[in-house]
């Protein structure tokens, strides 16, 4: 599923763990991670929606996914964590370990990899495959 701005997508990065309080405000965003890697992109960019710095260094390649905010049981992969913008540091949600964090985040969407890398997401129906 392509993203769609305004939708709510769930980080989940293995130092900052998981939030699901970041809203799409770009679809088209490229990011230029420095002379040793090429210009990334498109990339979804999600600033969070409650202030926090939900997103930062080590969450690289952690995932997004989408939930049903009506409480039915539904989760979808949504894209890759790729980086983020204007990171500081010790602003960091869940710990100030010195790491830079940032409320906006960058993100690879699932369906541009899947697409690009002919890769499947594992899913309760197809995880015999």
């Amino acid at each position: 599923m392509a993203p769609v701005i305004g939708a709510n997508w769930c980080l989940s990065g293995a130092p900052s763990g998981t939030t699901c309080n970041n809203t799409i405000n770009s679809t088209s965003i490229f990011a230029d991670y420095g002379p040793d890697y090429p210009i990334a992109g498109p990339l979804v960019r999600t600033v969070s929606t409650d202030g926090f710095a939900n997103v930062g260094q080590g969450d690289s390649g952690g995932p997004a996914h989408r939930i049903n905010t009506n409480g039915t049981p539904f989760a979808q992969v949504a894209g890759i964590i790729s980086g983020m913008q204007n990171g500081q540091a010790n602003i960091c949600r869940l710990s100030n370990d010195g790491r830079l964090c940032s409320s906006t985040a960058l993100l690879s969407p699932f369906s541009l990899v899947q697409n690009k890398l002919n890769v499947r997401a594992m899913t309760a129906s197809n995880y015999t495959e």
